[in-house]
């Protein structure tokens, strides 16, 4: 996958951020993947280390979700994501999500 995204902060102490991007995958798939989709994602801070996160990958494809929750910031390098995943195509592929991020 190869993708780039664009984000906008909007200014204020519980102001948004918006992200725009589009990707594409590489290599072979089935037929009927969709291989280029947009990127859409939405973050909403409650609290100082407490943020509502919302993002879309379009397609039909592994990466077509849409996903809501938590984002918790740990440490001032450190952040963990829990959100609930909507596959685009059906509800098979619906499933709970947790990611650790570290900031070097």
């Amino acid at each position: 996958m190869v993708y780039g995204v664009a984000a906008k902060n909007v200014k204020g102490s519980h102001g948004p951020r918006f992200t725009v991007g589009s990707y594409t995958l590489i290599g072979s798939f089935e037929k009927g993947t969709s291989r280029h989709g947009l990127v859409l994602g939405y973050e909403q801070p409650i609290t100082r280390k407490l943020s509502f996160v919302s993002d879309w990958s379009s397609g039909n494809n592994d990466y077509g979700y849409v996903v809501a929750g938590a984002g918790i910031t740990l440490s001032p390098k450190s952040v963990l994501y829990v959100g609930y995943n909507v596959g685009n195509q059906g509800r098979g592929n619906n499933s709970l999500g947790i990611f650790y991020g570290y900031s070097f």
